[in-house]
């Protein structure tokens, strides 16, 4: 797989400021679409939205560059979050994901948004 995608394990949690940090990470593809990729992962550029669980109501948008994670304080609460990757289209249109997160008061939380690749 050239694409390793994100870290295992997630969702990690840590004591800290309430918030999520999130990352728009591709999984699979041949080593020859993806040349010289490093083998931890790297996340990609796109951008994401914060829908609040209960409300239905997006609470945070934002843009990602390459290489980066977002950030974003919250409130204590279930998420949803989707993702638009930049670089990444299937059949004309730019790839999407969603994940859904729960934020602990007074946690921090990695969850990273995943696109598989044939």
């Amino acid at each position: 797989m050239a694409a390793p995608g994100p870290p295992a394990g997630e969702p990690f949690v840590s004591t800290g400021p309430t918030e999520l940090r999130n990352g728009l990470f591709l999984a699979g593809g041949p080593l020859t679409i993806f040349p010289g990729r490093c083998r931890a992962g790297v996340p990609g550029a796109g951008t994401i939205a914060v829908i609040a669980g209960a409300t239905g109501a997006t609470v945070a948008t934002g843009t990602v560059a390459a290489g980066r994670l977002a950030t974003v304080r919250l409130g204590p609460g279930t998420y949803r979050v989707n993702g638009t990757f930049a670089d990444v289209r299937v059949n004309g249109l730019p790839m999407k994901s969603s994940v859904s997160v729960t934020i602990p008061a007074g946690h921090t939380v990695r969850q990273d948004l995943l696109a598989s690749v044939p």
